[in-house]
């Protein structure tokens, strides 16, 4: 600060403080949050996951979907002579299988993240979206990560 006390005001006006504007041009402070990103990556923006776990609204040119029988199928298909069940799906963390298997797990740009063997895939250091997981034991599932 400079020699008088309105040089060390914050942007809320407060002397010595520690308000500051955010991403969208907010003044943020101690009673206030910081603006954040929408899964479109709009600072402020009101897109948001429909129920197809589609980022949808605000800048994305998409309307939502609010009926999941009304979701468009991927084509990946989950072969039903293989009885192992993953869950829970969409997941913020881990996934669960219902049996040990050996596993492969793809981005949606067919790109191997990750593989391993176990009844578990961490999904937590992953951007939120949509991934496909093989399991050797020839199944196919669509896992979205939120």
């Amino acid at each position: 600060c400079g020699n008088t006390e309105e040089s060390c005001l914050d942007c809320a006006g407060t002397p010595n403080g520690d308000a500051y504007y955010d991403n969208c041009n907010n003044c943020v402070g101690s009673e206030t949050e910081a603006c954040t990103q929408d899964c479109h990556g709009d600072w402020g923006g009101t897109a948001a996951y429909d129920a197809c776990n589609e980022c949808t609204g605000g800048n994305t040119g998409l309307d939502p979907v609010t009926n999941p029988d009304q979701c468009i199928a991927t084509g990946i298909d989950t072969l039903s002579n293989v009885n192992i069940r993953i869950y829970p799906n969409p997941s913020e963390g881990l996934v669960y299988f219902t049996k040990e298997c050996e596993w492969e797990l793809y981005s949606s740009l067919g790109e191997k993240v990750q593989s391993g063997r176990g009844t578990s895939v961490d999904l937590s250091a992953h951007t939120p979206g949509v991934y496909l997981l093989k399991v050797k034991e020839g199944a196919n599932y669509k896992i979205l990560k939120n």
